[in-house]
């Protein structure tokens, strides 16, 4: 029996809490390791620094009016301090060097590179539907902090419908077939792409060549998200 087991009665439907007697015969036995997680919080208008790093180091530091709302996990959590990025500054723009630590991010010469979070990514076996969930609430200031391995940012999801959405609704089968297809369909022009990539490269000026190089690193990265993508297109949420 599965846990969607529903209590029934003059046709009212009353779901059932999680009861070891109706898990799945194939969910016996020791439980797997939950994948492991890192969340990334920023926000734009930072912390006052006196009322969250406390003003002594070690174990049994005194508290802080920010970190006493965490007191019941204090054994759980470690506060770091003096981990400024240096030859970051400009106010607002500094959110472009959040996770790259990319000097100088006012200036026009501002180059980014791939953000620490999708680092993670890259080095994390596939083990989640979605590898990386970039969430924005409100408008950007000046840039987002999510960048891949080319530099170039990663569209947020600020829809909290969409978001849901993307995660929980599972879709009609005609809907999966659909996304299939939409999947399929990326893929394809990608190979096109990638062919007409290497025969272009070879007709490039060596000062070309390190834009284009970046240019293909952005296609294979885009090539593994649509292969995780048709992977877990099929499997239920």
């Amino acid at each position: 029996m599965l846990r969607r087991t529903f209590l029934r009665g003059s046709g009212a439907l009353l779901g059932l809490p999680f009861l070891e007697s109706l898990r799945p015969a194939r969910a016996a036995g020791p439980a797997a390791a939950p994948p492991r997680r890192m969340l990334v919080i920023m926000s734009n208008m930072g912390v006052t620094p006196r009322n969250f790093f406390p003003a002594t180091p070690g174990r049994d530091y005194d508290s802080t009016p920010y970190l006493d709302l965490l007191a019941a996990h204090r054994e759980r959590f470690t506060v770091f301090s003096g981990l400024s990025h240096p030859g970051v500054g400009g106010a607002h723009a500094t959110e472009k060097s959040f996770l790259n630590a990319v000097p100088n991010p006012g200036r026009s010469t501002y180059k980014s590179r791939i953000s620490m979070d999708q680092l993670a990514v890259e080095s994390s076996p596939v083990a989640t539907r979605f590898r990386s969930l970039v969430l924005l609430v409100g408008k950007p200031d000046i840039g987002l902090p999510s960048t891949t391995r080319a530099g170039v940012p990663i569209p947020p999801e600020s829809d909290p419908a969409a978001l849901y959405k993307k995660l929980f609704v599972q879709g009609t089968p005609a809907e999966i077939e659909a996304r299939l297809d939409d999947l399929a369909k990326g893929a394809s022009i990608l190979d096109f792409v990638r062919d007409e990539a290497r025969g272009l490269a070879r007709q490039l000026p060596s000062r070309d060549r390190a834009r284009f190089d970046q240019y293909c690193t952005s296609v294979r990265d885009l090539e593994a998200r649509l292969a995780d993508a048709q992977a877990w297109a099929r499997r239920p949420k």
